[in-house]
């Protein structure tokens, strides 16, 4: 399965951005009256988080990259509990698939069992 992977350039940018967060949260938390203070270490926490993932981005492999999207190759099925199959016959034939998400359904189904969208 292809992946979108961020390059190493983009990640050592926003591990440098993240950086400038962290020191701006600290900044922020100390003088912060009250109850501010919370959402400033939040902040910082998620700033943390943050750096970790484009560290972590910028000095592995492309493939041990963290990514929040695939790409499946052509041939392949995504990795989906119903399994799709060919919707190249005919829509108005007695085996009608939903074009959408390729699942399977009947003839007088209105939406999709699967994906929930309205059939054609």
């Amino acid at each position: 399965m292809k992946s979108i992977k961020p390059g190493k350039m983009p990640s050592l940018v926003g591990a440098a951005g993240s950086i400038f967060v962290i020191l701006f949260g600290i900044f922020w938390t100390a003088l912060a009256p009250g109850y501010m203070k919370i959402a400033g270490v939040l902040f910082v926490l998620l700033a943390c988080i943050q750096a970790y993932v484009h560290f972590h981005n910028a000095s592995v492999d492309t493939e041990d990259r963290l990514s929040l999207y695939d790409i499946v190759e052509e041939g392949k099925k995504p990795d989906e509990e119903v399994e799709k199959e060919d919707i190249s016959e005919d829509f108005s034939s007695e085996n009608r698939y939903c074009p959408y998400c390729g699942a399977k359904t009947e003839k007088e189904f209105l939406f999709c069992r699967h994906c929930g969208k309205k059939l054609p």
